[in-house]
């Protein structure tokens, strides 16, 4: 009799406790805190540095008011050369400014005709997006150019130099093959009488990127110049390879 009243009970205690626990109120969880997603980075100029190497060679003629029209043919003559180019693009991308500059000296003291070539360029100019996709582009700038030309052959010497500023325009294409090759091609036209009596320049790029913010640049690249003025008469081709690093922040 003892045991079935302690039976009933415990049976009676389990129920309260089990009452009590479905009758007392349920405290709410309290809802997850929402992350606050961060801010877009709103878009920025991006900036190139390109310092590169061209080998130029020359083919033309010079003349200066002491000496007749002889040939400039230097091949791997280079003595010096201090190229950099620098661009700056827009935050859409559609607008560039472009600046490039070089000094070279090329030089020829064996056999009878010596020669030596001196240029300095600096030009700048803008670039702008003719298309969606920004594969084609609009160029308009000027060009400053320096030239000095001495000649001698057995007793004919010659000494001439000149500077003067061009207007150039020109168009640019740009394709990039996959995330880490593309190309590239410029040509432009200027001079039109204002500095000299024409000028023209062509190049031909196939760009390697190795992260977001290096590449380098193969290529090829030419510049022709045709000048009378100031005792020099001076119609001459650089052409040659060039390599370029390009730095992008």
């Amino acid at each position: 009799m003892k045991l079935s009243r302690c039976c009933r009970g415990a049976v009676l205690l389990c129920g309260v406790v089990a009452w009590t626990a479905c009758a007392a109120p349920r405290t709410a969880s309290a809802p997850p805190v929402a992350r606050r997603a961060a801010p877009a980075e709103p878009p920025r100029w991006q900036f190139e540095v390109e310092p590169y190497v061209w080998l130029p060679s020359t083919a033309g003629t010079g003349s200066t008011d002491t000496t007749p029209p002889l040939q400039i043919d230097l091949v791997g003559e280079l003595d010096a050369a201090f190229p950099l180019a620098v661009g700056a693009r827009s935050p859409d991308g559609r607008f560039e400014v472009l600046a490039d500059g070089f000094y070279v000296r090329l030089k020829d003291d064996e056999g009878p005709l010596r020669t030596t070539t001196q240029a300095a360029m600096v030009e700048s100019g803008v670039a702008v997006a003719l298309d969606e996709a920004r594969h084609f582009s609009a160029l308009v700038g000027v060009r400053y150019v320096d030239v000095s030309y001495d000649v001698s052959l057995g007793a004919l010497a010659g000494s001439a130099g000149a500077d003067w500023v061009d207007p150039w325009i020109g168009a640019r294409a740009v394709f990039a093959l996959d995330d880490t090759w593309s190309v590239r091609a410029r040509g432009d036209v200027g001079g039109f009488g204002v500095g000299t009596e024409f000028s023209w320049q062509a190049m031909a790029f196939v760009g390697v990127a190795v992260s977001k913010s290096v590449a380098f640049d193969f290529g090829y690249r030419a510049i022709g110049i045709d000048y009378q003025g100031s005792g020099l008469d001076y119609e001459v081709v650089f052409h040659g390879p060039i390599i370029g690093l390009v730095v992008s922040f």
